[in-house]
């Protein structure tokens, strides 16, 4: 861990009266004596038709990641040094459902971030962060994300226990439009005067797009991807692990 200097119906088949007074084509009136057709009405048993049931809903995973395994050493993010600790840094996730074949609403249940480190400071159990969902519209996969974010909802008084190598589900029943690009935002405040230390989980495995880091504090005022700084700043591969999960 590194700081960053930087209906069909049923329809059944029924008899009906003519005007002559038979059924069916059939004398009502005979009574079986004799020859002539039979007394007995043969009335068709219903046909059933099958309604077919209504579309269920389906589970998706939304990820970039290749790898879910959260590596002990290959993450990144803005601090103070000497002691160290964490400065206001949002990291982010631009999953557009198309890429994963959605072309009708999408309705979230959780959204799922791992952690590689979180230790609060004066003796806390946690610390506070925030998890923000949203629609983006502009460049997706590039260096930065100059677009435009519209907010949907934002967890609040989520708290992270202290502990390494995690993952942590936050619910969320919220419905993104259909082909639209879904944003995910993990705001995580500055903790100097809390002597909060945090590192998101990534890991080197690879991603389909980037993650992108937010840091004004180090000189990072655009959501800008982890693998360019990594690489400007000769850092290993610091893959975000993101992955929101619904139904559609």
């Amino acid at each position: 861990m590194k700081p960053l200097a930087i209906a069909l119906l049923a329809l059944t088949a029924c008899a009906s009266a003519d005007s002559g007074g038979h059924v069916g084509g059939v004398d009502a009136n005979h009574n079986g004596s004799g020859s002539g057709s039979d007394a007995t009405v043969d009335i068709d048993a219903p046909i059933v038709l099958p309604i077919d049931a209504p579309p269920q809903p389906v589970q998706v995973v939304l990820t970039q990641s290749t790898s879910m395994t959260i590596d002990a050493a290959s993450s990144f993010g803005c601090n103070q040094t000497n002691p160290q600790y964490t400065k206001a840094n949002s990291y982010y996730r631009v999953f557009k459902l198309s890429d994963s074949g959605i072309t009708t609403p999408f309705t979230l249940q959780k959204v799922s971030f791992a952690v590689q480190q979180a230790l609060a400071g004066n003796s806390a159990a946690d610390q506070p962060l925030q998890l923000k969902i949203g629609t983006y519209v502009g460049t997706e996969g590039g260096t930065t994300l100059p677009g435009t974010t519209t907010p949907i909802n934002a967890s609040s008084n989520l708290r992270v226990p202290n502990g390494n190598l995690t993952m942590v589900d936050v619910p969320f029943t919220d419905t993104i439009p259909a082909g639209a690009s879904l944003i995910v935002e993990l705001a995580i405040p500055d903790g100097i005067a809390a002597k909060n230390l945090f590192f998101v989980g990534t890991n080197g495995g690879g991603e389909t797009k980037p993650g992108y880091i937010k840091a004004a504090d180090c000189s990072v005022s655009t959501p800008t991807s982890m693998a360019s700084i990594a690489t400007a700043n000769s850092l290993p591969p610091s893959d975000l692990i993101i992955t929101v999960t619904g139904t559609h």
